[in-house]
């Protein structure tokens, strides 16, 4: 991807994929929910359109719903085994 310059929002979240801790820079986050595993249902077929081989589920909060992104998929541990230690 291309250099973008960095806002006051930017920040890095630190995930834990393929066993590994690694950061990721995003440009905001607007919430940190805890998500138990049985919370997590699915993905339904949504529309004919919409690509779901990177959504890992749903879950039903208190204030609507969350769809989680499957980090396994999106970050293949081929490319981070290139990024170094």
């Amino acid at each position: 991807l291309p250099d973008v310059d960095h806002g006051d929002k930017t920040c890095i979240i630190v995930v834990r994929v393929h066993g590994r801790a690694t950061g990721i820079v995003v440009d905001r986050v607007s919430e940190v929910v805890d998500i138990r595993s049985e919370e997590v249902e699915p993905i339904a077929a949504l529309a004919a359109d919409v690509r779901t081989e990177f959504l890992l589920g749903i879950a039903n909060c208190s204030d609507g719903l969350k769809i989680l992104l499957d980090l396994e998929r999106v970050l293949p541990a081929d490319d981070l085994a290139t990024m170094g230690s």
